[in-house]
Protein backbone atom coordinates (compact mmCIF):
# COMPACT_ATOMS: atom_id res chain seq x y z
CA UNK A 1 0.00 0.00 0.00
CA UNK A 2 0.89 3.47 -1.28
CA UNK A 3 0.65 6.37 1.57
CA UNK A 4 -2.28 8.60 1.24
CA UNK A 5 -1.94 12.10 1.89
CA UNK A 6 -4.98 13.33 1.29
CA UNK A 7 -8.40 12.09 0.31
CA UNK A 8 -11.83 14.14 -0.55
CA UNK A 9 -14.94 13.18 -1.89
CA UNK A 10 -15.60 15.22 -4.90
CA UNK A 11 -19.01 14.36 -5.88
CA UNK A 12 -21.79 11.75 -5.01
CA UNK A 13 -24.83 10.12 -6.53
CA UNK A 14 -25.20 6.27 -7.79
CA UNK A 15 -21.13 6.43 -8.52
CA UNK A 16 -18.84 8.48 -6.03
CA UNK A 17 -16.11 10.34 -7.08
CA UNK A 18 -12.65 10.59 -4.72
CA UNK A 19 -9.55 12.84 -5.42
CA UNK A 20 -6.63 11.16 -3.78
CA UNK A 21 -3.34 12.54 -3.24
CA UNK A 22 -0.68 9.65 -3.25
CA UNK A 23 2.84 9.35 -1.93
CA UNK A 24 5.00 6.62 -3.75
CA UNK A 25 7.86 5.01 -2.47
CA UNK A 26 9.90 7.39 -4.46
CA UNK A 27 8.56 10.39 -3.06
CA UNK A 28 6.71 11.11 -6.00
CA UNK A 29 2.69 13.00 -5.06
CA UNK A 30 0.63 12.22 -7.50
CA UNK A 31 -3.16 13.42 -7.58
CA UNK A 32 -5.99 10.23 -8.69
CA UNK A 33 -9.22 10.39 -9.30
CA UNK A 34 -11.68 7.06 -8.45
CA UNK A 35 -14.94 6.25 -8.86
CA UNK A 36 -16.50 3.52 -6.58
CA UNK A 37 -20.26 3.22 -5.48
CA UNK A 38 -18.71 3.85 -1.66
CA UNK A 39 -20.00 0.86 -0.52
CA UNK A 40 -17.94 -1.54 1.44
CA UNK A 41 -16.35 -4.38 -0.83
CA UNK A 42 -17.40 -6.85 -2.12
CA UNK A 43 -20.01 -4.85 -3.69
CA UNK A 44 -21.04 -7.25 -6.91
CA UNK A 45 -20.90 -10.40 -7.77
CA UNK A 46 -20.18 -12.36 -11.69
CA UNK A 47 -21.51 -15.37 -12.75
CA UNK A 48 -20.02 -17.78 -15.59
CA UNK A 49 -22.93 -19.77 -15.89
CA UNK A 50 -21.51 -22.57 -18.03
CA UNK A 51 -23.69 -26.09 -19.07
CA UNK A 52 -21.20 -29.20 -19.09
CA UNK A 53 -24.20 -30.98 -21.08
CA UNK A 54 -24.29 -28.23 -24.07
CA UNK A 55 -20.32 -26.64 -23.63
CA UNK A 56 -22.23 -23.20 -24.02
CA UNK A 57 -22.01 -20.27 -21.85
CA UNK A 58 -25.08 -17.94 -20.97
CA UNK A 59 -24.33 -14.34 -21.42
CA UNK A 60 -27.20 -11.83 -21.06
CA UNK A 61 -27.13 -8.70 -23.50
CA UNK A 62 -28.06 -5.20 -22.06
CA UNK A 63 -27.78 -1.36 -21.95
CA UNK A 64 -24.68 -0.14 -21.48
CA UNK A 65 -24.72 3.06 -19.69
CA UNK A 66 -20.95 3.99 -19.69
CA UNK A 67 -21.42 3.72 -23.78
CA UNK A 68 -25.18 4.28 -24.18
CA UNK A 69 -24.88 0.85 -26.41
CA UNK A 70 -26.38 -2.86 -25.69
CA UNK A 71 -23.17 -4.79 -24.84
CA UNK A 72 -22.81 -8.76 -23.88
CA UNK A 73 -22.09 -9.34 -20.33
CA UNK A 74 -21.58 -11.87 -17.83
CA UNK A 75 -25.00 -11.98 -15.17
CA UNK A 76 -24.07 -9.72 -12.35
CA UNK A 77 -25.31 -7.62 -10.05
CA UNK A 78 -24.96 -5.27 -6.35
CA UNK A 79 -24.44 -7.25 -3.33
CA UNK A 80 -25.88 -4.29 -0.83
CA UNK A 81 -29.68 -5.89 -1.56
CA UNK A 82 -28.54 -9.28 -0.72
CA UNK A 83 -28.08 -11.21 2.84
CA UNK A 84 -24.72 -13.29 1.24
CA UNK A 85 -22.35 -13.28 -1.33
CA UNK A 86 -23.86 -16.49 -2.46
CA UNK A 87 -27.24 -15.37 -1.99
CA UNK A 88 -26.71 -12.67 -4.55
CA UNK A 89 -24.96 -14.59 -7.33
CA UNK A 90 -28.43 -16.95 -7.05
CA UNK A 91 -30.60 -13.99 -7.03
CA UNK A 92 -28.75 -11.84 -9.68
CA UNK A 93 -28.32 -15.05 -12.04
CA UNK A 94 -32.06 -15.85 -12.04
CA UNK A 95 -33.22 -12.16 -12.48
CA UNK A 96 -30.90 -11.52 -15.52
CA UNK A 97 -30.29 -14.87 -17.07
CA UNK A 98 -34.01 -16.84 -15.83
CA UNK A 99 -31.49 -19.58 -14.59
CA UNK A 100 -31.79 -21.58 -11.68
CA UNK A 101 -30.31 -24.16 -9.53
CA UNK A 102 -26.93 -25.49 -10.69
CA UNK A 103 -23.80 -25.85 -8.81
CA UNK A 104 -22.10 -22.48 -7.65
CA UNK A 105 -18.65 -22.25 -7.29
CA UNK A 106 -16.90 -19.49 -5.65
CA UNK A 107 -13.60 -18.78 -7.29
CA UNK A 108 -12.41 -16.79 -4.80
CA UNK A 109 -11.44 -17.86 -1.18
CA UNK A 110 -13.71 -16.83 1.50
CA UNK A 111 -12.94 -13.59 3.03
CA UNK A 112 -11.60 -11.85 -0.15
CA UNK A 113 -12.52 -8.81 -0.69
CA UNK A 114 -13.16 -9.26 -4.85
CA UNK A 115 -11.21 -8.28 -7.79
CA UNK A 116 -11.38 -4.89 -8.61
CA UNK A 117 -13.64 -3.85 -11.49
CA UNK A 118 -10.74 -1.54 -13.18
CA UNK A 119 -7.81 0.27 -12.51
CA UNK A 120 -9.79 3.69 -11.85
CA UNK A 121 -12.46 2.27 -9.59
CA UNK A 122 -13.23 1.13 -6.11
CA UNK A 123 -15.38 -1.46 -6.96
CA UNK A 124 -14.66 -5.28 -6.48
CA UNK A 125 -16.46 -7.64 -7.70
CA UNK A 126 -16.39 -12.09 -6.73
CA UNK A 127 -16.62 -14.57 -9.44
CA UNK A 128 -18.59 -17.72 -9.61
CA UNK A 129 -18.95 -20.40 -11.69
CA UNK A 130 -22.33 -22.12 -12.20
CA UNK A 131 -22.52 -25.49 -13.30
CA UNK A 132 -25.32 -26.91 -14.48
CA UNK A 133 -28.03 -24.16 -13.68
CA UNK A 134 -31.67 -24.67 -15.29
CA UNK A 135 -34.42 -22.30 -17.26
CA UNK A 136 -36.41 -20.68 -14.79
CA UNK A 137 -40.45 -20.16 -16.19
CA UNK A 138 -40.75 -17.97 -13.41
CA UNK A 139 -37.80 -15.97 -12.59
CA UNK A 140 -37.44 -12.65 -9.97
CA UNK A 141 -38.38 -9.45 -11.16
CA UNK A 142 -35.66 -7.47 -13.03
CA UNK A 143 -34.51 -4.25 -11.86
CA UNK A 144 -35.46 -1.44 -14.63
CA UNK A 145 -33.39 -2.25 -17.10
CA UNK A 146 -34.48 -5.85 -17.59
CA UNK A 147 -38.17 -4.38 -17.09
CA UNK A 148 -38.09 -2.23 -20.08
CA UNK A 149 -36.54 -5.37 -21.96
CA UNK A 150 -33.01 -3.83 -22.16
CA UNK A 151 -31.73 -7.51 -21.24
CA UNK A 152 -31.79 -10.15 -23.97
CA UNK A 153 -30.62 -13.81 -23.07
CA UNK A 154 -27.84 -15.71 -25.15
Amino acid sequence: MFKILEEKLGYKRYLSLWHTKVEFPNGKIIDWDSVGSGAKPPHFVVIFPYNTKTQKVTLIKEYNQGINDMRFTLPSGGFDKHPTILDCAISELNEEACLKDGAFIRLLEEGHLGIPELKWGRNRFIPFLCLDSVTDGNPHERDAEGIFNLIRIH
